[in-house]
């Protein structure tokens, strides 16, 4: 054994016998041997000295005995291989003592220098498999730690880490003018589509290696992920951000990307949001900037939306997207009730009850209040075909739970949403909801809003067909203000058209709106049609919609909206 750290290991023999630790260093000539009369100095030794291979002890000692100071270097330094001397040695605790590894080898004193020497020599040897184990295994951690804060395609940081870097970040972010920045590829799913996961790889490294780029080394750059980028720019001013975000965009878009010989014209849309004051947290602000590139990204493709922490327009689409948990709640909490409003014949006919359900949400305060965000974001999320049978289940089962309201209906509305027009399941689940419950299809009618049926008109005309093959009557809701092209209405089976409020509101003091009710009013005669005026809320209002021939009117002269349980009483 010879005598330098790690390559050249050394043996520490410790015993309170200076004699007989001299007679081993005579003995042991050769070995790198270093000494020690108590366990303190032997402990005080190994933490000095790296180059320790082996600790060769005494077991009776009077400051430390042998077996303690085993167990501390075990503790302190477990690479360092423990042999034991001792008198007397009980076979059984030596064996459990090399089988549980606290000791390499139990030998008797007085011990032949020959023995002595080739124990630790073989210590040695395991001493040196002991580091090339541990190195190993911390080389093994360092690639996993690499693998579990790296994007193993680009090799930037990942969404993990990102946002464990980003929550350091903010914590001053306040001293200082940081801008986060995000960026989504424009049509990436079509270059994956035709080409392969491999052409998608190869362009998302090409992003990466602009973004770089144009990063300092202070600044965090990640693949958030499958083709979103987004960048933590610590000091950057708005001009540094402008220049940023147009010198990246010229570089993407001379991007001459191809594949197998096609060639793929490369942009983004990007959002940024400077940090002019204290910050959201790091996953509140991911919300705000994925929010803010979206924008970016409706606005027109390679478009730019720069916002801020408190832009209005992300606070509602955030509100929005908590409704996309908030729905399911509310349905399992029951916390979701039918109202309904009267519509009446303008010329006061005694038909029976004839009104729309309308839905309401019950608050944490047991207040009621309008769905109206609830419905766009249940729209949005498609969410809203969950909330359109849970109005027809609850529908179905206060008629089947109140016949006597039953027997003197008239026609009650239900509103339909697009996503339910999509889908002919639905159509299916109405005529199995009303035949189940023995109500008759001629008394319920479903209101459609114009935008909605002009949109999915294909699937829409067969949708209604289905419901009026069975009895349904159906109402175009909010006609004049969505996507109107009057040539679908020959192709389209309904029986009402309601005309939407905003016509009728002001209605007799605006001379534009009152040509266009009357036209409304005159085209639905034409096809056959009934029409219903909404928001209606002045008797002068009725006696003008009265003169042009308006059927039936809805609003708050008409009647407020109630809890549908005020019927049965």
């Amino acid at each position: 054994m010879s005598a330098s750290p790690k390559d050249h290991l050394a043996c520490l023999l410790v015993d309170d016998d200076p004699q007989g630790l001299a007679l081993y260093q005579r003995d042991l000539r050769g070995c790198n041997i270093v000494t020690a009369q108590s366990g303190a100095e032997a402990l005080a030794i190994l933490a000095r000295r790296q180059d320790i291979a082996v600790l060769v002890t005494s077991m009776s000692m009077p400051d430390l005995n042998g077996i303690e100071l085993l167990r501390r270097v075990q503790v302190e330094c477990p690479q360092v291989v423990l042999i034991m001397l001792t008198e007397e040695l009980d076979q059984d605790a030596a064996q459990h003592a090399i089988n549980t590894g606290h000791v390499f080898r139990f030998l008797r004193k007085p011990c032949p220098a020959t023995e002595l020497r080739r124990a630790i020599d073989e210590g040695s040897t395991l001493f040196r498999t002991r580091l090339e184990a541990e190195k190993k295994r911390l080389s093994l951690e360092v690639e996993i730690d690499l693998h579990k804060n790296t994007d193993t395609i680009t090799g930037l940081a990942n969404r993990a880490f990102f946002k464990e870097k980003l929550a350091d970040a903010l914590t001053d972010a306040n001293k200082r003018r940081d801008v986060i920045l995000c960026l989504d590829i424009n049509h990436f799913h079509l270059l994956n589509e035709l080409h392969s996961f491999v052409a998608g790889d190869a362009l998302l490294r090409r992003i990466a290696n602009i973004l770089q780029v144009y990063s300092r080394d202070n600044d965090i750059v990640s693949r958030t992920s499958n083709d979103v980028f987004v960048m933590y720019l610590l000091n950057c001013d708005s001009q540094k951000v402008n220049f940023l975000i147009d010198a990246i965009r010229r570089d993407i878009a001379h991007l001459d990307f191809s594949w197998q010989g096609n060639r793929f014209d490369v942009t983004a849309s990007i959002g940024a949001i400077p940090l002019h004051s204290p910050a959201a947290d790091a996953n509140m602000l991911m919300r705000l900037i994925e929010i803010a590139t979206k924008i970016a990204k409706e606005q027109g493709r390679d478009s730019v939306y720069i916002s801020s922490i408190d832009d209005p327009e992300l606070q509602k689409r955030l509100e929005e997207m908590g409704y996309f948990s908030h729905i399911n709640t509310l349905i399992s909490q029951q916390r979701l009730r039918l109202y309904y409003q009267t519509i009446r014949s303008i010329n006061d006919d005694k038909t029976g009850l004839h009104f729309e359900l309308l839905l309401r949400v019950i608050d944490e305060n047991n207040q009621h209040h309008s769905p109206v965000h609830m419905l766009n974001a249940a729209e949005k999320y498609i969410l809203s075909e969950k909330i359109d049978r849970w109005v027809i289940d609850a529908a179905v089962a206060f008629f089947s739970q109140n016949p006597h309201i039953t027997e003197k209906l008239n026609l009650c509305s239900i509103n339909l949403s697009a996503n339910s027009l999509r889908n002919v399941k639905m159509a299916d689940y109405i005529n199995m909801a009303f035949a189940s419950a023995g109500l008759n299809p001629e008394n319920f009618c479903f209101e459609i809003t114009e935008t909605a049926a002009v949109i999915n008109l294909e699937s829409a005309i067969g949708f209604v067909k289905l419901l009026h093959q069975k009895g349904f009557k159906i109402a175009i809701d909010d006609f004049g203000t969505g996507h109107s092209s009057f040539a679908y209405l020959k192709h389209f089976s309904f029986d009402y058209l309601k005309i939407d409020g905003v016509f009728i509101q002001n209605l007799q003091h605006d001379k534009v709106n009152e040509a266009i009710t009357s036209a409304i009013n005159h085209l639905a005669h034409t096809l056959g049609k009934k029409t219903i005026a909404e928001y209606v809320e002045s008797e002068e209002t009725v006696s003008l919609l009265r003169s042009m021939g308006v059927d039936y009117i809805q609003g708050y002269h008409v009647g407020v909206p109630q809890a549908i349980e005020n019927l049965v009483g």
